[in-house]
C-alpha cells in the first residue's frame, strides 16, 4: 500500500527486438516483456557533453559514446571486453551488468562480491570495496571506500583495509532491527543507513520491536507446520520505538540522537548537513498532525534546536528532508503542501522562513537537482492536466517556473552536468520516444519505440471525466473498448480499482495505465474501466484529505458514479459488470460489492477487511485510532456488511502476507459462515503480499476463468441468433 516516487530517471530497457508474439493469455503471463515497447538504455558521461547508448545484440552488447557536437560516435567497450577484463563468474560475455560513469574514462560496476572501478585504458579493474556475505542491508559511503552492512542482525563497517568493525551488539531478528526501513516504510522511508556527504559519519535506525505484540506467522513448508517469529503493529496499539544512531568512522565513536524513551514519535527524513556536522530529523507525533524539524549535533547527538513546526487538522506527512542549496550550506528547500499543493519553500539553517519558492497550482512530484550554475533547480509536475508529467526548471531567485518538456504524456528526464536533457516520452498514443534537448540548441529525436501490439487489434481507449456526488469535484477516468467496438452493443465491463492514497491509475501512458492482463481482457471483448477517486494522488491536499476519518465513503461513491455513467451511455450490460483490485483495491472490491448492487462478480486480492487489524502509521494517518474514531472504524469495516454481498466473490489470500495479514480474510470468511453467504476462496501458500512466479500466473488464470464464467462475452451475432 505504499508508493515510491522516482524523480527524473530513464528506465533501463533493452533494445534487442523480440519475436512477434500472439496476444494470448499464456504469452501475457509468461513473456510480458514481449509486449512492452523498448527504447535504448542511455546515460550521461560525467563531466562530458556526451552520453553513452547501449546497443544490444545477439552475441554481445556495445557501449557507444554519442557526442553532442559533430564528432562521430564510437564504441567504447563491449560486454565481451568487460567479461575478459573482469574474469569474473558474475559477468556475462553477451550482456552488460548495470554500471555508471565515475569520470570520462572510468566506469563503476557493482557485482555480488563488491564494487569495482574500471579505467578503460587499463586491462584490469580495481576492486574498491568488498561486500559482506549474508548482509541484509548495506550502504556505501561516497568514494566507494567504506560501507555499512547489517549482518547477523547487527551493524558492521567495512574499512578500506578490508577489516570489518562491529558497531552494535544487541541486534535480534524481529525484535531489535538495525538499518531497516523503520516505521514500516512510511513517510518516504526506504532504508535505514545514511552516510553524510563527506563519508565520515553514518546515521542508522535502531528499531525496537518488542513493544509490539507478537504475531504468529506460520511456515506451512515445514512438517509439521511451524511458527515464525514476528510482530505486527495494529492501529491503536503499541508501536515500535525508533532511535537514530550516528557512528564516526574516524574515531570509532557511536552516539545516539537525544530522545525521550516515553515519546511516541516517528523519526523521518534523516538528512545530514553538507558538512556532516548536523543531522536533521522530521519528528512526527503519533497522531500525525504535528511535525517538528529538529537539528542534532552529529558528534554528540545533542538536540540543538527546532527549526520549525508544521501542523494540519487531518495529517502531516513529510517525505523529503531538507535540500541544501548548491555551494550554500546556510539555506535549504523544503517540500510542503501547506498552501494546498506540494510546493517548495526556502528556509535558512536556523529555521527562518525566507519565502515560498514555487506557487504551482499542482503538486510537485519530485526534485531533480540543480543546474550547473546553481541558479535553478529541476522538479517534475503534471501542470494543468494531472494525467501528464513534465520536467520544470525553477529559478531560485524568483521562483519562476519554466516547463522544459512539451506535448502529451509522461516525460522522464536525465539531466547532464551541462544542463542538457535526454527525455523519454510516452503517452496513450506514443509507445515511446527518446529526445535530446541540448541547453543551447534545438531538440532532436534519437529513437522511437516500436509498439509490439501495433499490428494486433486490442481495441481503443478513451479518457473521460465525471462529476462526483458533491456536484463540483471532477474525477478523471479511463475506458478500454474491445476491437470493433459498437456503441449499440451491450458489453460486459471489468472495473479495475485501487482507490487508496498515494495512487494514480489514470495516466496518459501506453495502455492508459492499464496492465497487460486488463488490455488482454479488453481484446477478448470486455470493456475495462478505472477512475482516480477522491483520496488519490496528484490532485492537491484537499482532494487527498477528503477521505479523513471516513474510509471508504467517497471512494465507493466515486467509483459507483463512473459505473452508472457508463451504464447511462448505453453500451454496458448492467447485469455483467465485474470489479477487481488488490490490497486497498481488494478492500474497495469488497466495499463496492457490499455497498452497491452494481456488480455481478468480483475478485478481491489480499484485502483489508477491518482497519483495526491494519498497521499503525498508515491506518492512523487516515482514520486516527480506533479509540479516537470508533464510529469511523465501525462504518469502514466490511465485516458487518457481509450479508449485503451482491454478486459472485472470489477472495484471494496469500498465506504469508506480512502487509495485510491473513486474519483479515479469515475474519471475513467467518462472517460469511455466520451469515450463510457463499463465496469462492483461494489461498496461495507461503506467498507474501505481492504474488510471484507461478503463483502469480495461476492467480491471473483463475481470475480470468472467474470473470469469463460470471460475465460471459456475447458477440452481436450470438445475440441475434439468441433472439431468433
Amino acid at each position: 500500500m505504499h508508493r515510491s516516487l522516482c524523480l527524473a530517471a530513464l528506465a533501463a530497457v533493452l533494445t534487442a527486438p523480440l519475436a512477434a508474439q500472439e496476444f494470448t493469455l499464456d504469452n501475457v503471463l509468461t513473456n510480458p516483456l514481449a509486449f512492452v515497447p523498448r527504447l535504448p538504455t542511455v546515460m550521461w558521461m560525467t563531466g562530458e557533453r556526451a552520453f553513452t547508448r547501449i546497443d544490444r545484440g545477439e552475441e554481445r552488447d556495445e557501449v557507444v559514446r554519442v557526442n553532442l557536437d559533430d564528432n562521430p560516435s564510437e564504441v567504447l567497450f563491449t560486454s565481451q571486453d568487460l567479461h575478459t577484463a573482469f574474469d569474473h563468474e558474475a559477468t556475462d560475455a553477451k550482456h552488460l551488468p548495470p554500471f555508471s560513469w565515475v569520470d570520462k574514462t572510468t566506469i563503476r560496476v557493482e557485482l555480488p562480491d563488491g564494487v569495482y572501478h574500471w579505467d578503460l585504458a587499463k586491462a584490469q579493474p580495481h576492486k574498491t570495496l568488498a561486500f559482506v556475505e549474508g548482509a541484509t542491508a548495506s550502504a556505501i559511503a561516497p568514494g566507494d571506500r567504506h560501507a555499512a552492512f547489517v549482518k547477523d542482525d547487527d551493524l558492521w563497517i567495512r574499512k578500506p583495509s578490508g577489516d570489518l568493525h562491529r558497531v552494535t551488539w544487541d541486534g535480534k531478528d524481529g525484535d531489535i532491527v538495525y538499518g531497516g526501513a523503520a516505521h514500516r516504510a512510511e513517510f518516504g522511508i526506504t532504508d535505514g543507513l545514511w552516510w553524510d556527504p563527506t563519508g565520515r559519519w553514518l546515521a542508522f535506525s535502531r528499531e525496537d520491536m518488542r513493544p509490539i505484540a507478537i504475531y504468529p506467522y506460520v511456515d506451512y513448508d515445514t512438517q509439521p507446520a511451524s511458527r515464525k517469529h514476528g510482530r505486527y503493529p495494529m492501529a491503536g496499539r503499541a508501536d515500535s520505538q525508533v532511535t537514530i544512531g550516528v557512528y564516526d568512522r574516524e574515531n570509532d565513536r557511536l552516539v545516539y540522537l537525544a530522545h525521550d524513551d516515553d515519546a511516541d514519535l516517528y523519526w523521518t527524513n534523516v538528512t545530514f548537513a553538507p558538512d556532516g556536522r548536523e543531522v536533521f530529523v522530521a519528528l512526527v507525533n503519533r497522531g500525525q498532525n504535528q511535525m517538528q524539524l529538529v537539528a542534532f549535533d552529529t558528534a554528540t547527538g545533542d538536540r540543538k534546536h527546532t527549526l520549525f513546526e508544521e501542523s494540519d487538522a487531518e495529517w502531516v506527512e513529510p517525505e523529503h528532508g531538507p535540500i541544501f542549496l548548491p555551494n550554500d550550506d546556510t539555506r535549504f528547500l523544503w517540500f510542503s503542501p501547506r498552501d494546498g499543493y506540494e510546493n517548495l519553500w526556502v528556509y535558512d539553517r536556523t529555521g527562518k522562513l525566507e519565502r515560498q519558492l514555487t506557487k504551482a497550482r499542482f503538486d510537485l512530484a519530485s526534485f531533480g537537482g540543480f543546474t550547473a550554475d546553481g541558479a535553478h533547480c529541476y522538479v517534475t509536475g503534471s501542470g494543468d492536466d494531472p494525467l501528464q508529467m513534465h520536467l520544470w526548471r525553477v529559478e531560485l531567485a524568483s521562483g519562476a517556473m519554466t516547463q522544459l518538456t512539451q506535448g502529451r504524456g509522461r516525460q522522464a528526464c536525465l539531466v547532464s552536468d551541462h544542463d542538457d536533457l535526454l527525455v523519454r516520452s510516452t503517452s496513450a498514443e506514443n509507445p515511446g520516444t527518446l529526445t535530446l534537448v541540448p541547453h543551447d540548441g534545438d531538440a532532436r529525436e534519437l529513437a522511437k519505440a516500436e509498439d509490439p501490439l501495433a499490428k494486433i487489434d486490442t481495441g481503443s481507449h478513451e479518457f473521460f471525466t465525471v462529476t462526483a456526488d458533491d456536484g463540483e469535484t471532477v474525477l478523471h477516468a479511463a475506458l478500454l473498448k474491445p476491437p470493433g467496438f459498437d456503441p449499440n452493443h451491450k458489453y460486459p465491463l471489468i472495473h479495475y480499482v485501487y482507490g487508496g492514497p498515494h495512487s494514480q491509475l489514470v495516466t496518459d501512458t501506453p495502455g492508459c495505465g492499464f496492465n497487460l492482463w486488463l488490455r488482454y481482457m479488453a481484446s477478448r471483448g470486455y470493456l475495462v474501466s478505472c477512475v482516480d477517486n477522491r483520496g488519490t494522488d496528484n490532485r492537491g491536499i484537499e482532494f487527498e484529505q477528503s477521505i479523513h476519518r471516513h474510509l471508504p465513503m467517497h471512494e465507493v461513491s466515486d467509483n459507483a458514479t463512473v459505473i452508472r455513467h457508463l451504464i447511462d451511455r448505453g453500451f454496458v450490460d448492467p447485469t455483467r459488470i465485474g470489479v477487481h483490485g488488490w490490497s486497498y483495491g481488494g478492500y474497495m472490491t469488497l466495499n463496492l460489492m457490499l455497498r452497491t448492487d452494481l456488480f455481478a462478480a468480483g475478485v478481491a486480492g489480499a484485502p483489508v477487511t477491518d482497519w483495526s487489524r491494519y498497521e499503525t502509521g498508515y491506518t492512523e494517518r487516515y482514520m486516527d485510532t480506533p479509540q479516537e474514531n470508533p464510529e469511523g472504524y465501525t462504518a469502514a469495516s466490511t465485516l458487518p456488511l457481509v450479508s449485503k454481498l451482491h454478486g459472485r466473490l472470489l477472495l484471494i489470500s496469500p498465506s504469508d502476507d506480512h502487509t495485510v495479514m491473513p486474519s483479515h480474510s479469515i475474519a471475513f470468511l467467518d462472517h460469511c459462515i455466520d451469515e450463510g453467504v457463499l463465496i469462492d476462496h483461494m489461498v496461495y501458500p507461503m506467498q507474501q503480499h505481492g504474488l510471484r512466479g507461478k503463483d502469480r500466473a495461476h492467480f491471473y488464470r483463475l481470475m480470468t476463468r472467474h470473470f469469463e464464467e460470471q460475465l460471459p462475452v456475447e458477440h452481436a451475432a450470438d445475440e441475434a441468433a439468441a433472439r431468433k
